[in-house]
Order: C-alpha cells, then structure tokens, then sequence
C-alpha cells in the first residue's frame, strides 16, 4: 500500500501520513478523519461518550481496567462489533480476578460506530491488570501526551507485544472503509495500533492487509478490551 495516497470509502477519504509506516516506526502516522456522519447534514452525530453522573465530593473515581487480549485474531475472525465484544468478555471470564463481573467492549470502530462512543458514560480512570495506570480520561486517552503505561499486559496480566486491530484514528473516531468491510471480510486494509505508549500510535500506527484470498493467512493481531459501565 503506498501511504499518501487517499483512501476513497462511502464517499469519504482517509489519508495516512506521507512517510511508510514499518512495524514500530518512530514516527506518527498522521490519520486525517473525515466528519462523522450527521454533522452539518441535520442528524445526529457521534458525540462521543455522555457524562456519567457526578462523584461524590472528595471521591476519586473508581478506576476501570483495559487490557489487551492474550489471543490474536485475523480480521475475519472478530466477526464485527458485536463478535469482537464477546472475545473481550470471554477473555475477561477466564481471567485475572479484577476483571469478574465487568462488562469490557473492544476498542474497535467500523463505519456506522466509533470506538469513543463504545465507552458509553464511562470517563476512566482506567488502570491495567496489574494496576498500572494507562490514562486518567478520555481527554488523556486521546490527547497528545502519551499514556501513563502502554496497554500491554493481556487478561491475566501477562505482557504482550505487537498491534491490536483498532479501525480507529487518534481522536477515538472510525478510519472509513478502512476496517476490513465491518471486520466481516478479508478484502482491502484495517488500521492497527501498537502496544505501545505513543499518543497517536497506541490506536493508529499502520494499516494491514485484511487476508485477501487468503483469509486464513492474513494478519493476525489483539484486541484492547476497555471496561465500561454496565
């Protein structure tokens, strides 16, 4: 894939940084989004998660947890939102202790959603299996400080390396057509992110080949996995 050039998808473009993107370049990509569907057009547009109710004075906010999942999956084998939130929480079930009895979702988008919006009120803190910090909200998930810890230690709290499939720019919104048709179809590319603390890289670091005719020899990457409110 030439890098530059712009990616036509539902009448959208999404164009990635002038520079190739080897595995773990040190270099951001720069992922231009396109507006999210409604806005200017009169319908409702992603706005990202709500506020969940006000704390306690004097409270902390509990932290929730993020991990990334031990198991690596192609891009056929998510089997879409609904399929990639299901490996999250079969992950979590037979998991660490601190991950019973919460509900987890993939940090993943397609066109129709965003992976901001998939985290419903939930406004972090979020910490990792271990208890290391990644980020104290959403506006430090998705701001332009790296995170406090990279999101690599999986369910058990075991490191992890590589990329997770993301489909999902810097601020948290859906790289159109660019997520392997929905993460159903082994055609075209899908954005991945690196297990590592980089601001715009820990979501959008390269794209990768969604199978082509060989679904089951394509790219095999992780999933991150964000708890939110039940």
């Amino acid at each position: 894939m030439v890098l530059g050039a712009p990616l036509l998808a539902c009448g959208r473009q999404l164009v990635l940084g002038d520079e190739a993107m080897s595995d773990l370049d040190p270099s951001d990509p720069t992922v231009k989004e396109a507006p999210l569907p409604g806005a200017g057009d009169g319908t409702t547009a992603d706005a990202g998660p709500a506020q969940g109710p006000a704390s306690d004075a004097g409270s902390p906010p509990k932290p929730r947890v993020v991990f990334v999942t031990s198991k690596t999956y192609t891009a056929v084998d998510i089997e879409g939102l609904n399929g990639a939130d299901l490996e999250c929480n079969a992950a979590a079930s037979e998991g660490s202790p601190v991950l019973q009895g919460k509900r987890f979702v993939a940090w993943l988008s397609d066109d129709v959603q965003s992976a901001k919006s998939r985290l419903g009120a939930a406004d972090g803190p979020w910490n990792r299996v271990d208890g290391e910090r990644v980020a104290d909200d959403v506006a430090h998930l998705l701001g332009t400080e790296p995170l406090a810890h990279p999101i690599d230690r999986d369910e058990d709290g075991e490191p992890a390396s590589g990329y997770a499939w993301t489909g999902t720019t810097r601020s948290g919104t859906p790289t159109y057509g660019v997520n392997c048709v929905g993460w159903t179809l082994p055609n075209g590319s899908g954005v991945v992110g690196a297990l590592v603390a980089d601001a715009a890289k820990w979501t959008a670091a390269k794209t990768e080949d969604c199978g082509g005719k060989k679904a089951d020899e394509g790219p095999r990457h992780h999933l991150y996995c964000f708890e939110r409110d039940p």
